[in-house]
């Protein structure tokens, strides 16, 4: 796979856990490496990157995915390039990189909605080599939009999360959010704030919720209040859902 650089939106710069897999969580200041990730930087000799996304126009909240272009460019004040800092070493010594991207961050909805998150796991992603110095990170729908009245929620497919006093009560999938929300006002469901993300593709939405389910579980050893089954794995064949 070949990535074409001159579509990509850059970044530009304003004035204990061990894995095998490459990963990054996202913080409030920035994007943290996991050790499995910064070894392989470690080895390939790169001690800078610049960061791009596939945004249409200037919307930030179209951002799909991440690229993470390795780089020993010098640092430029206005520039693309940013430094990879080691933020913590693990118990074997190795050195974790940390990149500095507040204002990246800030702009993209989906990272500032999971550097919000109190799970650890709800802020990870993992991170796919696809050139020499190229990486991608598919940056998963993290209920990014947020909304306190059902008539504020578009009539598209998407997976949601009701809140109750700040508190989850429940986690879904659906193809009309809008009227999803309706019909659950209608059944007395009690909730006061709709947390939602747009996803069209029926198989990615059930992954999401099972994510989002799963990881409520495994930190509370129960699922949320209205929800009472995990979704089922969809499989796909020829593009086809089966």
């Amino acid at each position: 796979m070949s990535v074409d650089i001159n579509n990509l939106t850059f970044f530009k710069r304003q004035s204990h856990l061990l894995m095998d897999e490459p990963q990054i969580v996202v913080l409030k200041q920035g994007l943290s490496f996991n050790t499995a990730f910064s070894r392989k930087i470690i080895k390939s000799g790169y001690k800078r990157c610049k960061l791009a996304l596939d945004i249409k126009g200037d919307d930030y909240s179209t951002a799909n995915n991440l690229f993470i272009l390795l780089t020993n460019e010098e640092i430029e004040n206005g520039g693309t390039t940013l430094p990879l800092t080691h933020a913590q070493r693990n118990n074997g010594g190795t050195p974790r990189f940390f990149v500095s991207c507040k204002e990246l961050i800030d702009r993209v909805p989906r990272f500032d909605a999971m550097r919000n998150s109190s799970s650890r796991s709800e802020r990870r992603l993992f991170v796919k080599q696809i050139q020499d110095n190229i990486y991608q990170v598919t940056i998963e729908a993290n209920f990014e939009n947020k909304v306190q009245s059902y008539k504020e929620l578009p009539k598209k497919g998407g997976v949601y999360r009701y809140l109750k006093e700040g508190h989850v009560v429940e986690i879904g999938s659906t193809n009309n959010l809008r009227l999803r929300a309706s019909q659950h006002i209608k059944d007395k469901l009690d909730f006061d704030c709709i947390q939602y993300s747009i996803i069209d593709d029926k198989a990615e939405r059930f992954k999401i919720e099972r994510k989002h389910i799963c990881s409520f579980k495994d930190k509370y050893g129960t699922f949320p209040k209205y929800n009472k089954v995990l979704p089922p794995v969809l499989k796909t064949e020829g593009g086809l859902v089966i």
